[in-house]
């Protein structure tokens, strides 16, 4: 990997602490955004961000705060 704001699925995983399958089932329903960047799709990392926020919460049960 050459460029730091964009991941593959399984670098994506181990950033955000999940399993690889949840980063693909994420792609698969839109959780995500993804581009095709040197031929392999990958996750900016802002939506791996937004995405980690979302699974946070869930997790927690409450409700982020932003602002």
């Amino acid at each position: 990997m050459d460029d730091p704001d964009f991941f593959l699925p399984a670098a994506a995983a181990l950033r955000a602490g999940v399993p690889e399958l949840r980063i693909h089932a994420a792609i698969r329903n839109g959780e995500v955004r993804t581009v095709l960047y040197r031929g392999e799709v990958r996750i900016p990392a802002e939506s791996l961000a937004e995405l980690r926020q979302r699974l946070a919460t869930a997790d927690s049960g409450v409700a982020a705060v932003e602002g």
